[in-house]
């Protein structure tokens, strides 16, 4: 079966190499909304709408792999791959061969880059991307549509809700709940649970309250 790249962008130039050079598939063209198309190709192939992608690369023949990055804390993702499985869209992962394998389970359209460590017992949801040097210890739970940056650091028994972003170099302490939509901003140390829509400053290790910018020690 051959493949669509949602996306065409840097994510996009990174996976498709990567698909390329371990012949996973035959990717055929890139995809983006109408509105946000500035060309008409993209590494030597087509750039199509993505609002009428089925009409020529209907699903049966192509599946699909998103690289749309953290905007919107992930929602963007998310919407795009809702709005293409309602069309009957496959979304295979994509776990790069270095990836350690002993993890426990794992759902659809996952990207995972080079070098990241997946422990044992560990559960991954849909729709994430982990970016290299990442490292989920055993007995985490991750959630779906969440960014880990380069080198996220994912201590053990840690529960990651939805739709957050993990900056780079992050240290996610163990037994530590990480609510849905919270950002953790690079190089932070999150040593408490979080609460929806938090989003922990680096430079202090606070959290900063996004709904009534009211920080909180």
């Amino acid at each position: 079966m051959k493949s669509i790249i949602i996306g065409a962008a840097g994510l996009a130039n990174q996976l498709y190499s990567y698909l390329k050079r371990y012949n996973v598939t035959n990717v055929a063209a890139f995809a983006v909304n109408k509105s946000y198309i500035q060309n008409n190709s993209f590494l030597g192939l087509p750039v199509v709408e993505l609002e009428t992608l089925d009409q020529n690369y209907p699903p049966g023949e192509y599946n699909i792999y998103i690289t749309i990055g953290y905007e919107q804390m992930n929602q963007n993702r998310q919407k795009t791959y809702g709005f293409l499985k309602d069309k009957g869209y496959e979304f295979p992962n994509f776990i790069h061969p270095t990836v350690t394998p002993d993890y426990d389970s794992i759902g659809e359209a996952n990207i995972i880059f080079a070098n990241t460590i997946l422990e044992c017992s560990v559960r991954i949801g849909n729709g994430n991307i982990i970016r290299v040097n990442s490292t989920i210890a055993h007995n985490s739970i991750i959630g779906d549509f969440n960014f880990f940056a380069i080198g996220a650091c994912i201590c053990g028994h840690v529960q990651i809700g939805n739709n957050c972003f993990l900056g780079a170099n992050c240290i996610i302490r163990n037994n530590i709940i990480v609510s849905d939509n919270t950002l953790v901003g690079a190089g932070s140390y999150l040593f408490k649970n979080s609460k929806p829509g938090q989003v922990l400053l680096p430079s202090k290790s606070l959290f900063l309250d996004c709904s009534s910018s009211e920080i909180k020690i």
